[in-house]
């Protein structure tokens, strides 16, 4: 019989938006306002608007009422309610918004979400956002799209809080009051560092204030401490947020060396991208449903991607990668021609990702793997 949490995980998607959905009198309120050219009244009328509930709205609308309601009501568009559009629409509204709106709103953000933000527009919107951040900026913004696409590099904000690892609590407090205006919107840890800026552990900012001044920093880190390598698959990096229940985790160089960190609303970012069910259910060999086809359990540690099944239908990740790699960079479904999936039962994906071929199993209710799967 099926559990309360069970009931609660896979709850209906569409139901559960509706909680959330906006009033639909919004849409009718606002062509009346644009139509009266009232900047005042939708002032009014966005204030209560959380920017996700704004970029929903903008996404509602029909192209010729998103082009009305910029152009009157073009400063309320900040950075956040671009960071909230459907990526597919953002070139659209960018477009619409004057040079100085759009300068404004890309200063409010970290770098990650500026990099989230420019990655699939095309140059010159990327170099109109570029030429309005400050150098610093920019070059940190820059720097993060030199990482490959869907990788860790890619996802991390480069604005981190840092402190040598023998420091104490007190001036650990100290220094955050006197660079109050350098520090992100955002923060959960403060992350130790040893000489050589390779992350040695973190402390959560609860444990921070609640403990004596004299205490070494070092002595109240938290066990959840984990590094993510630059170059690691945003999809791993996900499972890592959601396996351990990380709240942000610091990210190192090929040298060990920290160079930014992601937090959980980045991790949420992929896993709302992938359907919210992609995590929801991952098979593991000896927990009680094994994978199709033979398996070893060796498996388990080195690819603990190995078993999971996708709720859309794909078996295996690497055909998952492939479909979403061969979307957002419009270059149709190249490699897609060997994969089967819902219609095919089965997953014939020769993998070459990462030294050859491995986690490619059917799903349980498919047929077996191909002989050449080397799983």
């Amino acid at each position: 019989m099926a559990s309360q949490e069970d009931h609660v995980l896979h709850r209906d998607d569409e139901e559960a938006r509706d909680v959330y959905a906006l009033d639909e009198s919004l849409r009718g309120q606002l062509k009346q306002l644009v139509a009266a050219g009232d900047d005042a009244a939708i002032d009014a009328l966005m204030e209560p608007l959380h920017p996700a509930d704004i970029a929903d709205l903008l996404e509602q609308v029909s192209d010729h009422e998103r082009a009305a309601w910029l152009a009157l009501w073009s400063r309320g568009i900040d950075g956040e309610v671009l960071s909230e559009l459907d990526w597919g629409l953002r070139e659209e509204v960018i477009g619409l918004l004057p040079q100085n709106v759009l300068a404004d709103a890309v200063r409010e953000l970290d770098s990650d979400d500026v990099v989230d933000l420019v990655e699939d527009l095309e140059d010159d919107q990327i170099e109109a956002i570029l030429d309005a951040l400050e150098p610093s900026d920019r070059v940190a913004v820059e720097q993060a799209l030199a990482y490959p696409e869907e990788s860790a590099g890619r996802l991390m904000q480069r604005e981190v809080v840092h402190a040598p690892e023998h420091w104490t609590v007190g001036a650990m407090i100290d220094y955050l009051r006197t660079r109050k205006q350098e520090l992100p919107e955002q923060f959960y840890h403060i992350i130790l560092t040893d000489p050589r800026l390779k992350p040695t552990g973190y402390v959560t900012l609860g444990r921070l204030l609640s403990s004596p001044r004299a205490t070494r920093l070092i002595d109240v880190t938290e066990d959840s401490f984990r590094t993510i390598p630059a170059t690691q698959h945003e999809d791993d990096v996900a499972y890592a947020f959601n396996q351990y229940h990380l709240i942000s985790a610091p990210v190192v160089d090929e040298d060990g060396r920290l160079v930014g960190v992601i937090t959980i609303d980045d991790a949420m970012i992929v896993l709302d991208e992938g359907g919210a069910g992609r995590f929801a259910e991952t098979r593991w060999c000896g927990r009680g449903v094994k994978p199709v086809g033979p398996c070893d359990r060796d498996d388990q540690a080195t690819f603990p991607l190995a078993f999971r099944e996708f709720d859309h239908g794909d078996p295996c990740l690497a055909c998952h990668r492939a479909v979403r790699s061969g979307d957002r960079a419009d270059r149709g479904l190249g490699g897609l021609d060997a994969h089967r999936g819902l219609d095919g039962g089965q997953c014939r994906h020769a993998i070459a990702d990462r030294g050859g071929a491995r986690d490619c199993h059917a799903r349980p209710d498919a047929v077996e793997p191909d002989a050449g799967c080397a799983a």
